[in-house]
């Protein structure tokens, strides 16, 4: 698909909680000379690597009325703007928060933010990002609200995608999209993203048995002395299962192996847990016990996280060390290595098994699409933050095709 030049040329966008330019770098996938006008963040670590990459001021807060004036002067210097994107605080809707939404006076009426620009500067296309769960918050309350803002003036769709929808990358990391097209320049027959149907796409960490040099180097181990002792104390109970003919159960919790707890005040869903892992000890009394005395010294240090083990890779792999690992609060977790797990802006950092290291920060950039990147020997745990909030570019490139194609501006 080509953009007809004349057409595209001289693109005008306006990038607002602009990260590390997850944005920037998929508009310039689809329209190469496309000029970032105006570009925000009121994180200063992410400004400066914004900066720094796309040669750019971007060090503003957008509740601030003076950056409110600043994007008026950038619009007119530039007589319009064209696109507007804004992948707007999540934490207020998503699930791994307080959920507060529009009641978090922090972040959760940023939105109303955006709103302002978008209705003073009326751009042609809008393209908005945040996690799934927003369109659920409030039972569809929040979702509804926004999307009868935006429809004042556009005509609005939206679809929940991720990287491995679209291509065969072995990353997950599934967003809602909101796409508005201003009403004067779309007819009430463009294609609906909403109403097609997306299917993941077959994928592996793996090429040709070794780790897909698309995206992954080759590493020495990083990993702590104690991570590999727990990884090895769970792959050690796993093996002494398997070889009396026993399958294990996700999650073991050994926290919950006593009998005579007093369930009635606990949630049914934990409920069935504890009693499968009662049930699940009692079958295998014997050989648990050996297990949790031949690693007692060490067992008995742990936290309660590293006492709790989910194995949600079936039949796939033969060990743990050919998984995806990861230390979480809800336990240590071992996955198939069919795609790396959603990045989160927390401490969760997938573990390459078969490297027995973390996966780098320039491998999950390229697993997000993004071309080059330089974060100028920041930390490396500020990067990890980064990398966890940023969007796929190679969905961003997606998306803006269909708007460009759907508002006439390319051509198949």
């Amino acid at each position: 698909m080509m953009y007809q030049k004349g057409k595209c040329d001289d693109m005008r966008f306006i990038d607002l909680f602009c990260g590390v330019g997850g944005f920037h770098q998929g508009i310039r996938k689809v329209v190469p000379d496309a000029k970032c006008i105006f570009a925000c963040d009121n994180d200063y670590n992410v400004a400066k690597i914004y900066t720094s990459n796309y040669d750019i001021e971007s060090f503003y807060d957008i509740k601030n009325e003076s950056t409110h004036e600043l994007i008026n002067q950038r619009v007119i210097e530039n007589q319009s703007v064209d696109l507007l994107v804004a992948g707007f605080p999540c934490q207020s809707f998503s699930k791994a928060g307080k959920q507060l939404g529009f009641d978090d006076e922090t972040k959760g009426t940023l939105f109303f933010e955006v709103e302002k620009i978008i209705k003073r500067h009326k751009p042609k296309y809008v393209l908005l990002e945040n996690v799934r769960n927003l369109k659920s918050h409030d039972g569809g309350a929040t979702w509804a609200k926004i999307l009868s803002h935006l429809k004042v003036l556009y005509e609005v769709d939206s679809v929940i995608i991720g990287p491995n929808d679209i291509s065969n990358i072995p990353a997950l990391r599934d967003r809602v999209f909101i796409i508005c097209y201003r009403k004067d320049i779309v007819n009430s027959d463009f294609s609906y993203l909403s109403s097609g149907k997306h299917k993941r796409k077959q994928t592996s960490i793996y090429r040709d048995g070794i780790l897909d040099p698309n995206y992954f180097d080759k590493g020495e181990s990083n990993l702590e002395p104690d991570k590999i002792k727990i990884i090895e104390m769970w792959e050690s109970l796993r093996l002494k299962l398997m070889n009396s003919n026993v399958k294990i159960i996700s999650p073991v919790w050994t926290k919950y192996f006593e009998e005579n707890l007093d369930l009635t005040k606990v949630p049914e869903w934990k409920k069935k847990i504890i009693v499968r892992n009662q049930e699940f000890y009692l079958e295998n009394r014997e050989l648990i016990d050996n297990w949790i005395e031949e690693n007692f010294e060490f067992f008995s240090k742990q936290n309660d996280s590293n006492k709790k083990f989910e194995w949600n890779a079936g039949d796939a792999i033969h060990s743990i060390w050919e998984g995806i690992i990861q230390f979480r609060p809800s336990g240590v977790r071992v996955k198939k290595p069919d795609f790396l797990p959603t990045f989160v802006a927390i401490n969760q950092t997938p573990i390459l098994g078969v490297e027995k290291r973390y996966i780098r920060p320039i491998e999950m950039a390229r697993l997000y699409g993004f071309d080059e990147i330089d974060f100028l020997n920041q930390p490396i745990n500020e990067t990890y933050k980064q990398l966890g909030n940023t969007v796929s570019v190679d969905v961003v490139e997606h998306l803006i095709r269909i708007m460009l194609r759907n508002g006439g501006d390319i051509n198949e």
